[in-house]
């Protein structure tokens, strides 16, 4: 048995919730936690949900105007372009917009407390978005390139990156955060 004299067990330290590396202007790091897969999935799904839910709206106002116009105009390939510009504002435009006005969120980051900024945590600007939004319709959108592929690329992009970054995060120059403070667990009273 080993006695030491005068020595005390120092209490670990806490632990470190300010992952992200980003320092503001005064040299004062920033108590900023990066985005983690599962967040994100959680965000990117009530995106989903609410992208569908506008693309019904959407295309339920373009029938009805394409209702308007007169026969001979309708063709296949006036509707066919249309569909196209749906798709186009629903999967590029609704993240593009939404980040510029809502202060880098969409509705599933306002939810679940995420925002966008710049890799140096400047806030995200609109051709950030829109780099954001086009990679990740060229890439990581599911059946568009590959789809299995895709989705293993993004992942392990996600899971090998320091900051949790993905894809269009790395091209765009961006990343996630929470904005709302981690709390510690702790075990319930009995």
């Amino acid at each position: 048995m080993v006695f030491t004299v005068g020595v005390r067990a120092q209490p670990p330290p806490p632990p470190r919730w300010a992952d992200a590396g980003l320092v503001s202007g005064e040299a004062v790091e920033l108590d900023v936690r990066v985005a983690r897969l599962g967040s994100r999935v959680l965000a990117l799904l009530i995106d989903l949900v609410v992208q569908v839910g506008l693309a019904l709206v959407l295309g339920a106002a373009l029938s009805l105007l394409v209702l308007t116009l007169p026969r001979d105009v309708v063709d296949a390939a006036l509707s066919g372009g249309l569909q196209v510009v749906l798709v186009v504002l629903v999967l590029v435009g609704y993240p593009v917009v939404m980040e510029r006005l809502v202060g880098g969120r969409t509705v599933g980051k306002l939810a679940v407390g995420l925002r966008v900024v710049r890799a140096d945590g400047g806030p995200v600007g609109v051709g950030q978005s829109l780099t954001r939004a086009l990679v990740g319709v060229a890439v990581e959108w599911p059946g568009l390139v590959l789809p299995l592929l895709s989705w293993a690329a993004s992942v392990t992009v996600m899971l090998t990156d320091p900051r949790g970054r993905r894809l269009g995060d790395l091209v765009a120059g961006t990343l996630v955060v929470h904005t709302r403070p981690a709390g510690a667990w702790r075990p319930l009273p009995p």
